[in-house]
């Protein structure tokens, strides 16, 4: 039977109406959820894992990091030398390697190009600029980072001492601002003695990341026995 003024089955128009509203109102919350979950939270989650990711190859490469030589092309002298690792090396050696390389090696035309050798345990990565040639002595194979950081350190070198190298001499104490250089770009500062201590994660990290970068911290100490 139908109400009087009503629909069949006793329930009002206006009450139908405002059913509806109801149920568009929770499908709109539902799809408006849905809609936060895929544009904020997801992207949140995929951008602090690229944070994390990006950290710790930082570190990886830099605990990787053992030698940094930076050849005068024109002459193959070595006008820069910084060791990272434990074991000592001879620069001049090393020039002297890097020297037979170019010669019998194939010409690297740009710093575009990298060559990477590989002998023994380590790996040297080679790379030109338009004056000189900058190796790594790597303890791994080197990632696309470190790769991208040798080609930014040559730009940034030879930019620092464009006034320079043209017509260098052979005076290295030209070159004594390289380190600064070598660690802003490779992250080298990383390397020096840090100590690694025990803390209340609660109550002493503030920032979202901090307790995975510990955790990252924590299996390095354990994998570098460092």
């Amino acid at each position: 039977n139908a109400a009087p003024g009503g629909s069949p089955g006793g329930i009002r128009p206006e009450d139908l109406i405002f059913l509806l509203i109801l149920i568009g109102i929770a499908v709109g919350a539902v799809a408006g959820s849905i809609g936060v979950y895929r544009g904020v939270i997801i992207p949140k989650k995929r951008n602090k894992a690229r944070i994390l990711s990006e950290v710790k190859t930082i570190f990886d490469d830099a605990v990787s990091l053992e030698h940094i030589l930076v050849l005068y092309k024109s002459s193959g002298m070595c006008i820069y030398f910084k060791s990272f690792g434990s074991e000592e090396i001879n620069p001049e050696m090393i020039s002297g390697f890097l020297s037979a390389v170019s010669t019998f090696g194939k010409e690297m035309e740009s710093q575009e190009m990298l060559n990477e050798i590989t002998y023994g345990d380590k790996v040297l990565l080679l790379s030109d600029g338009k004056y000189v040639r900058v190796a790594l002595v790597l303890g791994k194979k080197p990632s696309i980072p470190i790769r991208q950081n040798l080609k930014e350190f040559i730009t940034a070198f030879e930019s620092s001492y464009a006034k320079i190298l043209p017509n260098w001499r052979g005076n290295l104490k030209a070159y004594q601002g390289t380190g600064s250089i070598v660690d802003e770009i490779l992250h080298t500062s990383i390397i020096l003695p840090h100590e690694y201590k025990q803390c209340r994660v609660g109550q002493s990290l503030k920032k979202p990341n901090s307790k995975e970068i510990v955790r990252i911290a924590k299996d390095l100490v354990a994998d570098s026995e460092r």
